[in-house]
Order: C-alpha cells, then structure tokens, then sequence
C-alpha cells in the first residue's frame, strides 16, 4: 500500500527546493514536520510518508557503473 500521493510528493519536493533557496544554510529542512503542520497528519503516518518520499529521492538519482 503506498501512502505517497503525488500531491504529498509535490509538497515535500516544494518544501525542499523552498528551503534551498530561501533557507537558513545553518538550519537543516524538515520535510516531515512541514507535512505535519500543512496536512494536520498524526506523526506516524507523516513518518511512514516521508520515509517513502526519501525512497523515492533516492531511487531517482542517476546511477552509473564505477569506473575502474
């Protein structure tokens, strides 16, 4: 069962490229949390969300062989 809708992957998303650009670089970004306050979701459903969102960063990023 996937919690991950795309409307709560497009807000992460947006929350993340928000904070790079107008972000504290001292302060880490905290996707969960901001899913939480926008959503009013119970922390452990906004933890089993993101935690599929980190899944999906990474599954998205480019891979390459090793060159040796």
């Amino acid at each position: 069962m996937t919690l991950l809708t795309d409307e709560y992957e497009q807000f992460m998303t947006a929350v993340q490229k928000d904070h790079n650009i107008n972000g504290d670089k001292y302060v880490n970004c905290d996707p969960e949390a901001a899913l939480r306050e926008h959503f009013n979701l119970d922390p452990q459903l906004a933890k089993l969300i993101y935690d599929e969102w980190i899944l999906l960063v990474f599954q998205r990023l480019p891979w390459r062989p090793a060159d040796d």
